[in-house]
């Protein structure tokens, strides 16, 4: 089977986050060959805290993308 990449998005929701990449961590880190966190301008600092965190021990092939403001939801 081939590794996986995945994509999070994300606004002011760290602690859905952190249970998600917790769990990723415990059951499929050697699936995963990145993931991809994009973040729409949260502003709340446990965001930007935690994912740094999640960055800097090198547990996951983890990346993450912040929009400098808010898009709001996306319509196609």
């Amino acid at each position: 089977m081939g590794k996986t990449h995945i994509v999070i998005p994300n606004y002011n929701h760290y602690s859905l986050i952190n249970e998600l990449l917790f769990s990723l961590y415990k059951y499929e880190r050697e699936n995963i060959n990145s993931i991809l966190v994009m973040d729409d301008a949260s502003t709340d600092e446990e965001v930007v805290t935690g994912l740094n965190w999640w960055k800097s021990n090198g547990m996951l092939p983890l990346h993450v993308n912040t929009n400098k403001e808010n898009q709001g939801f996306l319509l196609t």
